[in-house]
């Protein structure tokens, strides 16, 4: 007597839930280095990038140097909403005027 299920027939019946599974996870997202454009918030897709950018989301590193940012604009730095990301990675030489890097309250920002 020949069994029931064999291995070819749980194959066919079973590839549609294989591949609803594969289309309706979501895919793993990788950190991306978004680099500050110079502008006074942080949640805006133009603040990043040079303004052509992507709003930041929590799997993105935020990273930006003195330039081209001035110090004006640090100093009226805020964060715009609250905002979540990987990171900050700011270079800043000790010397320049970016060094006075200022980010206002009101907003919360959570890293990691």
């Amino acid at each position: 007597m020949k069994p029931k299920n064999s291995f070819p027939q749980i194959l066919k019946s079973s590839w549609p839930l294989a591949f609803a599974l594969a289309v309706l996870l979501p895919a793993t997202s990788q950190a991306v280095t978004l680099t500050k454009a110079n502008t006074t918030t942080l949640n805006a897709s133009t603040d990043w990038n040079a303004g052509a950018g992507t709003a930041p989301t929590s799997a993105d590193l935020l990273t930006w140097q003195s330039s081209p940012i001035t110090a004006a604009t640090n100093i009226a730095m805020t964060l715009g909403t609250d905002i979540s990301c990987l990171g900050l990675d700011i270079r800043v030489p000790s010397s320049a005027a970016a060094a006075s890097l200022r980010i206002g309250s009101g907003n919360i920002l959570n890293l990691g």
